[in-house]
């Protein structure tokens, strides 16, 4: 496990502001061991912003909220899938996509949603509002941190132990296909 966690995230798992605990106006996670992820996980409660940057902040700290704890999960899920390291997997869960049933997100990547959920997550001292995130391109919002929160619980239930919870989709792309556009050929993983 201790192995697995350095090899997979050399300079620690961040979650937040990508660049890690800084002085900027963004704030992340900085999880540096397996020890220190057994540590701050679970988290339950409201999505919510991390206030301060932290490094190995414990379970008993609310930093993030559900938010937080659920994506730790799925960026720990999409290193260990993408590495190799669960037996029957077959491709990247970072490229795979939510399905039918997950509101805005469907359709959207396990990568984009775990993107989304750290820009939220880094976002500093304004309380989390209903909906944070135009996804459609209407200028309105579409996405809050509860919806964030539940897209991350099925992308970690549906990793949960390999199996398929239908929760998931691969788009099999063509060599031919044009960067972004995905045949018509998927897959539940």
């Amino acid at each position: 496990r201790d192995d697995n966690f350095t090899k997979l995230f050399p300079d620690g798992l961040v979650i937040g502001d990508a660049d890690g605990a800084d002085d900027d106006d963004q704030f992340a996670v900085v999880l540096t061991s397996a020890e220190a992820v057994a540590k701050f996980l679970p988290k339950e409660g409201d999505p919510k912003r991390l206030t301060e940057d932290a490094t190995d902040p414990g379970k008993n700290d609310s930093m993030g909220g559900s938010l937080a704890g659920q994506l730790v999960a799925a960026r720990l899920n999409v290193a260990v899938n993408d590495a190799g390291l669960v037996e029957g997997a077959s491709g990247s869960l970072s490229d795979m996509v939510l399905a039918e049933g997950e509101g805005d997100l469907a359709g959207k990547s396990v990568a984009q949603v775990i993107d989304m959920a750290n820009g939220i997550v880094a976002g500093g001292t304004e309380k989390l509002k209903k909906a944070e995130i135009d996804i459609d391109g209407d200028g309105e919002p579409d996405v809050s941190g509860d919806d964030l929160v539940s897209a991350l619980k099925s992308i970690n239930k549906s990793f949960d132990k390999g199996r398929d919870k239908g929760t998931l989709v691969r788009v099999v792309r063509s060599a031919s296909a044009d960067e972004g556009a995905a045949d018509d050929d998927t897959r539940k993983r």
